[in-house]
């Protein structure tokens, strides 16, 4: 559970640093498309990271409600 985590810690990180690379960039001159997309695919690549983690946090919540129901004394 742990590594997925982290996983998603990186992924989210890699996002980041992607918007902040997009500012740069956009700073040092380059063409007003080449930055946008830099946005465009760090604000997506987030997107698709919060969207998995939130999946992925539901299901493991699932899995250990109904593994504490099953486990539990009649």
């Amino acid at each position: 559970m742990l590594t997925v985590t982290m996983l998603f810690t990186v992924l989210g990180g890699i996002a980041v640093l992607l918007d902040l690379a997009s500012i740069q960039i956009r700073q040092m001159g380059v063409t007003d498309f080449t930055s946008k997309a830099i946005e465009l695919a760090s604000h997506a690549m987030l997107l698709i990271d919060l969207t998995l983690f939130g999946l992925y946090i539901l299901k493991t919540s699932f899995a250990l409600v109904i593994d504490i129901f099953e486990r539990r004394p009649h």
